[in-house]
């Protein structure tokens, strides 16, 4: 399941506040798994009612749910295919029941299918270049003309486990051409996000509409079971589980997912494939935007692919440029995109900085960039480009604690060819507790990325100079909480790129070696030691940063700081950034206090911190980083 908060009570009057009577049952019918492994089959039974007296409980299938102030309740079970008996009972407090029981059958096969037909014949008399003026070429050279239209739909479950999803619409054409040119693609849009108040009239009945059967081309058919599929039609491609290799599009053909059904004591498939391969008949686009601390991103294209927009947040370490964490945004829950302008706008203002936990402030903008990344599809221009684009990933565990992984693909035309694969393997001793290592090679300079820091109104590209070029990565994390007593984490990773290298997300236009370590130990009660290390070994500059410090809790309300930061800047090819560009060394010092008035609540109204810093030593022609506040 996944992690719930508990607060544990030191004082006895906090218990004493708490003078409201708790509702019974609270977590009833609520769903808290984390890892979702055992397949469920069937179908849902709901039962509800109302107007119960006080002391009156309810017992559905030999289980009491809650009833509401006000006499209420409502349950739903999931039972499996077959007939079936279900009780309902009334409680009284005198051991008297009314009982209820409804036979019912839940089928194994169950199918909705729908499909239409139209034939139009008709003979227009013309004159004039008619043609030439409407731009149609089968309905005005003055003979007779037949077109037609067929279309279906259908779902349903074959032998209960396999769920079955087609879809055709030959679209209106003429009569001799209704069944061929099945491979034709409509570029315009991906996965077609309705919005019934703009295009339907508003319903009753809270209903929604969906896009069941996304497709470029005349048909559409998925056969799924589990977590497993095999399609053709429009999907997202999200090759995840290597940093070295990632890949996101949204693309038009085949795609294959098979997950077993045997699991790790981790909760993890032991078996994954993953493959796609399609012609899109568009170009994919990445784009980086700094966080404004707005809402508003305007993409780079215009016209874009209508669905096939992929948004996510990245908090990036400040020193090596590592991801910290991916957040990934839903549409119409998280942001609204126009695909004509290229706008995007959030739900909430994304801003510049998140918090780095870092006692020393290295800049007047202290803690690690934030970026939101954009993937997406275009045409560019009247002709439909043809770039066949395949690949996929295998990862299969060797135990209960070995995982070895492939993941690979091959995009783009002659101009921007790019093959890539990689290799993975990963030794887990508990879910805190890893050792990975990852290789990879990637021949072309693929898809440039695009990054701005005015939300879109200005780019820079990222661009690889091409070439056949390696990469390779290691990384360990141990949570001491999951192997020994002690608190604490501790992480180390090592990362070396050869130039030319290409990868979404890790274009290098020059060598660069990295390496680092960090962590947080409890060393004493109430006192934590934080420290971190990261060294960078490239063409244009060789970096070193180090910080640690340590905070004790002197009260529950108090707390106390020390710490300092060491980095190092070695320039050899100078950029724009005269900041960027300095060399030397620098050593800040820094103490910090903290006051919080109400300790035991998750999120108090107010806190508040003093803080002082001092540049204690520097060379070359590194600036003080003197700080109050």
């Amino acid at each position: 399941t996944a992690p719930q908060p508990l607060t544990i009570a030191e004082k006895p009057d906090l218990l004493a506040r708490d003078t409201e009577p708790r509702e019974e049952l609270i977590g009833y019918g609520e769903n808290r798994l984390s890892l979702r492994n055992i397949a469920v089959n069937g179908g849902a039974v709901t039962v509800n009612g109302e107007h119960l007296q006080p002391g009156q409980r309810v017992r559905f299938l030999g289980q009491e749910i809650p009833v509401d102030a006000h006499g209420k309740f409502a349950a739903r079970q999931i039972l499996p295919a077959g007939s079936h008996v279900v009780d309902v009972d009334v409680l009284e407090d005198d051991a008297t029941a009314l009982h209820f029981a409804r036979n019912l059958y839940i089928p194994d096969r169950d199918w909705f299918y729908i499909a239409l037909g139209d034939l139009t014949a008709g003979r227009n008399s013309t004159s004039g270049p008619a043609k030439l003026v409407t731009g149609d070429t089968q309905h005005f050279d003055n003979q007779a003309y037949v077109d037609g239209r067929m279309a279906f739909y259908l779902k349903g479950k074959v032998k209960g486990d396999w769920l079955l999803t087609a879809s055709a619409d030959t679209k209106e054409q003429p009569l001799k051409n209704l069944f061929s040119n099945f491979d034709e693609k409509d570029p315009r849009y991906l996965l077609r996000r309705l919005d019934p108040d703009r295009y339907y009239p508003v319903y009753g009945d809270d209903s929604t509409t969906v896009d069941d059967a996304p497709t470029r081309g005349k048909f559409y058919v998925k056969l799924a079971k589990g977590d497993s599929h095999a399609m053709w039609g429009n999907f997202q491609t999200q090759l995840s589980g290597s940093d070295l290799v990632q890949y996101s599009r949204g693309l038009y053909g085949a795609n294959l997912k098979w997950r077993s059904d045997d699991a790790t004591a981790f909760g993890q498939k032991k078996t994954q494939v993953d493959f796609f391969a399609g012609d899109p008949g568009t170009l994919g686009a990445r784009e980086q935007f700094r966080g404004t601390g707005g809402s508003l991103y305007y993409v780079q294209h215009q016209d874009v692919t209508r669905g096939s927009e992929h948004l996510w947040v990245e908090v990036r370490d400040k020193d090596s440029g590592i991801v910290l964490k991916v957040t990934q945004l839903s549409a119409t829950q998280d942001y609204d995109f126009d695909p004509i302008q290229g706008r995007i706008l959030l739900r909430s203002p994304l801003p510049s900085t998140a918090d780095d936990s870092q006692l020393v402030r290295a800049g007047s903008l202290s803690g690690h960039p934030v970026y939101l990344v954009s993937t997406y599809e275009y045409a560019p221009g009247v002709s439909q480009p043809g770039n066949m684009t395949y690949g996929g990933r295998a990862a299969q565990w060797l135990g209960e604690n070995v995982q070895i992984g492939v993941t690979g693909y091959r995009q783009g035309d002659a101009a921007t060819r790019q093959n890539l694969i990689g290799v993975d393997a990963t030794y887990r001793v508990a879910p805190g507790v890893y050792l990975k290592a990852e290789t990879a090679r990637s021949s072309g300079p693929g898809t440039a990325t695009q990054s701005s820091v005015t939300g879109g109104f200005e780019f820079n590209s990222i661009a690889s100079p091409g070439g056949v070029a390696n990469a390779h990565r290691v990384e360990a994390a141990v949570n001491l909480a999951e192997i020994s007593d002690q608190k604490g984490k501790l992480n180390a990773y090592w990362q070396d790129r050869e130039r030319g290298y290409s990868s979404p997300g890790q274009i290098t236009s020059e060598d660069i070696r990295q390496s680092g370590f960090g962590g947080e130990i409890e060393i004493a009660k109430d006192t934590t030691l934080q420290a971190k290390a990261d060294l960078k070994d490239a063409t244009s500059q060789d970096t070193k940063a180090v910080t640690a410090s340590v905070k004790h809790q002197f009260t529950p309300n108090w707390a106390g700081s020390v710490g300092v930061r060491h980095d190092d800047l070695d320039t050899r090819i100078a950029n724009a950034s005269p900041t960027l560009s300095q060399n030397g060394e620098r050593t800040d010092l820094g103490v910090q206090v903290d006051y919080n008035p109400d300790p035991e609540a998750a999120k108090p109204d107010w806190k508040a911190y003093g803080f002082f810093q001092d540049t204690v030593r520097s060379s070359g022609n590194r600036r003080d980083n003197n700080r109050v506040g």
